[in-house]
């Protein structure tokens, strides 16, 4: 099923608050491009709440930004990003997941990579909103897909589909419609779509947080009968001194 156009969502917002879309506001913008504010403001509302599955995706073979120049350590982010969750470099039949490191100690694992031998690339930081450093610095061109959490696009005609599958429409028609009230001065009508918008956003929560093809294993600290412990003594709490 398709997701849902722009137009759509806004016929239903106005029918919830019984205005016609060629009505105007006192700016003179009639009440679907005003809607059109009410929408994107409710997907972003939204996507700051959750992650949803719809906003996982995959950057490969762009070049400069999901395929490395050989000594070059700096790269482009993709333009809809808004949460990396991993970098692999592929070198030939494998792959190496890139280890991130935060912005603030890069300098103590990169402080000038140009006097740095080439490789293939082991670690990640993300300098600014737009580009983010490798290191080592590449020694050839290699394919570098970036898995990442998209933000929703900002809706700009009403013939765009949003982002959102449709079984989110209820919740995206909802924070509009507490929106539209808003505006409107109406704010009993909007803390009640508020609360319809709240219920139908979490309930959506708790589904997309049960995958099916899922089960958690718990897995203890195992320091053994022995005193020897056999996992990572850092990430133990009953350990206190380096063995």
């Amino acid at each position: 099923m398709a997701n849902t156009a722009a137009s759509t969502l806004i016929t239903r917002c106005l029918d919830n608050i019984s205005r016609a879309s060629a009505g105007t506001a006192r700016s003179g913008a009639t009440m679907d491009t005003q809607a059109m504010y009410w929408l994107n403001n409710t997907l972003m509302r939204t996507a700051r709440a959750h992650n949803f599955k719809e906003l996982y995706y995959l950057s490969t073979s762009v070049a400069g930004t999901s395929i490395t120049v050989a000594s070059t350590d700096s790269y482009t982010l993709p333009t809809d990003w808004s949460e990396i969750l991993s970098i692999r470099i592929i070198n030939g039949t494998g792959s190496v997941k890139l280890v991130f490191i935060p912005n603030r100690t890069w300098d103590k694992y990169a402080p000038y990579p140009a006097g740095d031998a080439n490789g293939i690339p082991l670690y990640y930081t993300v300098l600014s909103n737009t580009t983010f450093n490798i290191y080592p610095r590449p020694d050839d061109a290699y394919v570098m897909p970036i898995r990442y959490i998209k933000s929703p696009a900002l809706i700009s005609s009403t013939a765009t589909l949003i982002d959102y599958t449709p079984d989110k429409d209820d919740i995206i028609v909802a924070g509009m419609t507490r929106d539209a009230f808003n505006f409107l001065q109406l704010y009993e009508d909007a803390v009640a779509w508020g609360n319809i918008y709240k219920e139908e956003l979490k309930a959506a929560i708790e589904g997309d947080e049960h995958p099916i093809d899922y089960e958690a294993v718990g897995r203890g600290f195992d320091s053994a009968t022995d005193g020897i412990v056999r996992t990572d003594y850092y990430n133990n709490p009953l350990v206190f001194k380096n063995p």
